[in-house]
């Protein structure tokens, strides 16, 4: 059994985009809120090219909580 972690704010979108970038199957994300902000483009860009290259990407948003 693989062992989660917890990272501070600071290091959860580096270590996200990395994940993705080395996702082969599939990646799945459970969060509250994913912005378009500066700091997230690269991941964004990681899931848009991650799903270009055949990886099934799955996400999910608490659209209640935010919209």
């Amino acid at each position: 059994m693989k062992t989660a972690k917890l990272l501070p704010a600071s290091n959860y979108i580096a270590d996200l985009t990395s994940r993705v970038n080395a996702a082969t199957e599939r990646v799945f994300i459970t969060s509250l809120l994913i912005a378009d902000d500066t700091a997230t483009h690269e991941l964004i860009e990681a899931l848009i090219v991650a799903r270009q290259r055949g990886v099934e990407v799955n996400i999910s948003v608490d659209e209640f909580t935010f919209s």
